[in-house]
């Protein structure tokens, strides 16, 4: 096999990566020769470093440890172990020769024992990577990422990023935290940090955002939110942006959130807004030079005929163009200069309607300056009366027939003049035309028959010959005139007056009309009615089936008295012949007579029970149950119906939290059969072997009295009806349990006759608390 000569190998080491081959004389680890790539690495020539030792041109650093010392330690490392070893990444300074500058360089570095012939390390091959802009670009992403980082938690507003098609918060800062104090919501899915945001509108703006990647601006919006977890629902407001995130591939990963809470600025505009809504006078404040509407009651609105959306936030000449040729917007800067007040009295003030007529207003202004915080006026309070009516009632008293004319154009109702026996349409205003539902153009000057043919035949053609002929005026309230209006048939509802028109001679010129749209008033009123209507033929229907309820109901109750007062004679005498069976029968050998008896006495108790209840209904309905009270105490009296439930319900243990003696002044049979009813339902309704805990207690001046099972448990829906008479529990495992769902009814009735209350806990499959209390007030009555 032939070898390259070694000068050839020389070049082609000294051409390859960046390594450096020593000798492995430790400590000196002489260098025999570097690659140009090893050379450029560090800045060193060739003949600067060969021969001598590497540790004399990179000598230890003692102010870092992962220098110098950590390349000693790895070359050591693998000329002991006959392995390579490896640095994945350390840091080391080197001077320039020359000007003795220090440069940091961060480099990975891997070390190759090479061997000689007698099989030991004879050199060492160092191969370099420079990681050093790598290392310098992680640095500066680092800080970068800490400056954002110190950004978000210090910026002075809300901020949070939502992560995932869940929007998990993922990173949130103090101010945004503030805005949920004590809710623990960093890492949690927005439905389940924040539940009351699932439906609203702000959830489906959040889910078009991630979707769509559209940013959304939030201005004074009203979201629904309880600040902690427990606490109740607010109206809350929110200035704030939803910008989507993006990763590297530019998908979208997340939301970020910059919130600022203004719901108490918003409540007290809404506050100072609901104050001035109050005033009679028309109310707007401008500000800036651009001449902003911050805010404006609803007769200036109203004056302006524009809405709120209209105008909030927007320039005055945006909102009325046709104000800038009329002195008010060079008053409005004038006062925001000066600071003195303006004050105009019976101003005339142009608008121009949407058909583009110009609708002609008059009003008595005050233009007040508005000061910042620093006292410099940048606003104005305007506050105006209009008072049209008044300008044009004195026009009106001064002009002639022309201007009456004129006053018809402007008039707030629809009025016309119809002039000579063929009532010819001379004078109209807006109103009428638009009443009629016709060009204007295609009714002036006609016959009003001829511009409208679609009111002949409705007894007006005879109304206006009549006032016409004798001047009597005619007077409507809620006629109804078919009309086509705008090329569709319509019904309109018109209170209207005909009167006669006189010239200046006094005769008779024509029929002057005023007419009002009521359409709407009357279309409502006919509904209200119709409902009215319907409404009193339900509660008839409902009267009638509630009574018939009534009937049925008493027809059973009567039913349920009689059947229990037949059934309880026989079982009284089968109860005597059972016992006195029972007697003798005592000492019978016969284990299953004795079983079979003890068996029948449970069941005639039971039966007795369940026709006394029934009995104890028909008493209630028929107002025959007396409450009988005396003095007992009721520790005693629970102990008593423990002891007789123990009788029948071996197969439970049951536990008594005693309490202290309550002297009771109370029905004591009766409350001992609210005991007894609800430890056999404790009972029936939990399995063999199960704990039955009796307890009673004072509490606000009440004495409570629980019964807890372990039991199935009663589902909500059913908390609310097991105190109706005749309900039960419709369940898989109820359907095999005997019962006919007045023991609970009774309960209820007796604790309410002594004053009290009865109620019940239960979760499902876990078990049930039932409670009733009576006042200490009555109890303490002795």
């Amino acid at each position: 096999m032939a070898f390259l000569p070694e000068d050839i190998l020389l070049q082609i080491f000294e051409k390859s990566a960046a390594c450096l081959l020593m000798k492995a004389d430790a400590p000196d680890f002489t260098i025999v020769t570097a690659s140009d790539a090893y050379c450029r690495l560090t800045g060193l020539a060739r003949e600067q470093i060969v021969g001598k030792g590497a540790f004399s041109i990179f000598p230890d650093q003692a102010n870092d440890p992962k220098g110098a010392n950590l390349t000693r330690q790895a070359i050591m490392d693998a000329i002991s172990n006959k392995k390579q070893t490896q640095i994945p990444e350390y840091v080391y300074h080197i001077a320039d020769p020359e000007t003795k500058a220090i440069t940091e360089f961060w480099w990975s570095s891997t070390f190759d024992p090479i061997t000689g012939p007698d099989g030991e390390v004879a050199y060492v091959l160092g191969t370099a990577i420079d990681l050093t802009d790598k290392v310098k670009n992680r640095k500066l992403l680092q800080y970068g990422e800490d400056r954002l980082n110190r950004f978000f938690m210090q910026a002075p507003a809300g901020i949070c990023i939502l992560s995932g098609p869940e929007l998990t918060f993922e990173l949130i800062n103090p101010l945004y935290q503030q805005l949920f104090p004590g809710r623990d919501i960093l890492g949690k899915p927005m439905l389940e940090a924040i539940p009351e945001v699932k439906g609203a509108p702000i959830w489906d703006v959040l889910q078009n955002v991630y979707t769509t990647g559209e940013t959304f601006e939030g201005n004074e919006l009203l979201i629904p939110l309880a600040r902690t977890a427990d606490g109740p629902v607010e109206d809350r407001y929110f200035n704030f942006i939803y910008q989507a995130r993006r990763n590297a591939s530019e998908e979208i990963d997340g939301i970020l959130v910059f919130v600022i809470e203004v719901t108490a600025t918003v409540q007290a505009q809404q506050q100072l807004q609901l104050l001035i809504n109050m005033l009679p006078a028309s109310v707007v404040v401008i500000r800036g030079p651009e001449l902003i509407v911050e805010m404006i009651n609803q007769a200036n609105l109203d004056y302006w005929n524009k809405t709120t959306e209209e105008v909030i936030g927007k320039p005055l000449l945006a909102i009325l163009p046709e104000l800038i040729d009329q002195p008010f917007p060079g008053q409005l800067r004038q006062v925001m200069i000066t600071g003195e007040i303006i004050d105009v009295k019976e101003s005339p003030v142009l608008f121009e309607k949407p058909d583009g007529s110009v609708r002609e207003t008059f009003v008595d202004y005050t233009y007040q300056p508005l000061t910042d915080n620093n006292g410099q006026y940048t606003g104005v309070l305007v506050m105006s009366s209009e008072i049209t009516d008044r300008v044009l009632a004195k026009r009106q008293v001064e002009q002639s027939e022309e201007n009456l004319q004129n006053m018809i154009a402007q008039a707030p109702v629809a009025m016309c003049i119809l002039s000579g026996p063929d009532h010819v349409i001379t004078v109209a205003n807006q109103l009428m035309v638009e009443l009629w539902g016709k060009p204007q153009a295609a009714v002036m000057n006609k016959p009003v028959f001829d511009a409208l043919p679609d009111a002949r035949g409705q007894g007006l053609e005879e109304v206006m010959k009549n006032v016409y002929q004798t001047g009597e005026t005619f007077y409507a309230r809620e006629l109804p005139v078919s009309l086509i209006r705008h090329g569709l048939p319509d019904i309109v509802y018109q209170n209207f007056v005909y009167q006669a028109y006189r010239d200046a001679t006094g005769q008779i010129a024509g029929v002057f009309a005023i007419t009002i749209d009521v359409t709407e008033q009357v279309l409502a009123r006919q509904t209200i009615e119709k409902s009215q209507a319907e409404l009193l033929e339900t509660k008839i229907q409902l009267e009638a089936e509630l009574e018939t309820s009534k009937q049925v109901q008493r027809q059973k109750d009567d039913f349920i008295g009689m059947a229990s007062h037949e059934l309880k004679t026989p079982l009284t005498s089968l109860n005597a012949l059972l016992q006195v069976a029972s007697l003798k029968l005592k000492n019978s050998e016969d284990p299953f007579l004795a079983g079979a008896m003890e068996k029948s006495n449970i069941q005639v108790k039971r039966m007795t029970a369940m026709i006394n209840g029934f009995l104890n209904i028909s008493r209630l309905e028929s107002g025959k149950i007396y409450i009988e009270k005396q003095n007992f105490d009721m520790e005693a009296l629970i102990k008593d119906m423990i002891s007789e439930a123990s009788l029948t319900a071996s197969t439970h243990l049951m536990h008594f939290v005693q309490c202290p003696p309550i002297p009771v002044n109370a029905d004591r049979d009766k409350i001992g059969s609210v005991i007894s009813n609800l430890i056999n339902n404790a009972v029936k309704y939990s399995p063999k072997g199960k704990n039955i805990e009796i307890a009673c207690k004072t509490k606000d001046n009440q004495l409570v009295v629980s019964i807890k099972d372990e039991g199935m448990g009663i589902k909500r829906d059913d908390l609310t009806k097991i105190f109706d008479r005749y309900y039960r529990v419709q369940t898989n495992n109820t359907q095999h349990i005997a019962g006919f769902g007045i023991g609970l009814y009774l309960s209820a009735e007796i604790i309410h006759r002594h004053g009290g209350e009865i109620w019940a806990e239960s979760e499902s499959g876990v078990g049930s608390i039932f409670y009733f209390s009576l006042p200490l007030e009555t109890i303490r009555a002795v």
